[in-house]
């Protein structure tokens, strides 16, 4: 996983614990693990094809969630009276 904050990757980490174990694993296994697909069927003694349609599967939920959690402003509260604070202490400083 590309570098990120301990705010995002807490968030991450609680979305990916809410997939379905079988989608889960596949993810895990290619995108923290590194392995590639063929690598996945063997481990799991599953089709090639089955573990292709998992991976995009877990994608989509993942994508899905973290949407979702977006929508929610406290999540990432830059927006609000934090961007606010940040605006204000740049102006002062180049004001």
């Amino acid at each position: 996983m590309k570098s990120t904050s301990p705010d995002a990757h807490a968030i991450i980490e609680k979305v990916l614990d809410r997939l379905p174990v079988k989608y889960k694993i596949v993810f895990v296994l290619h995108e923290l693990e590194g392995l590639d697909h063929e690598e996945i069927a063997q481990c799991l003694d599953i089709g090639l094809s089955n573990v292709k349609v998992r991976l995009f599967r877990a994608r989509k939920m993942l994508r899905d969630e973290l949407l979702s959690l977006s929508i929610d402003a406290s999540v990432f509260e830059f927006g609000n009276a934090r961007c606010d604070r940040v605006v204000d202490g740049v102006m002062q400083r180049i004001g």
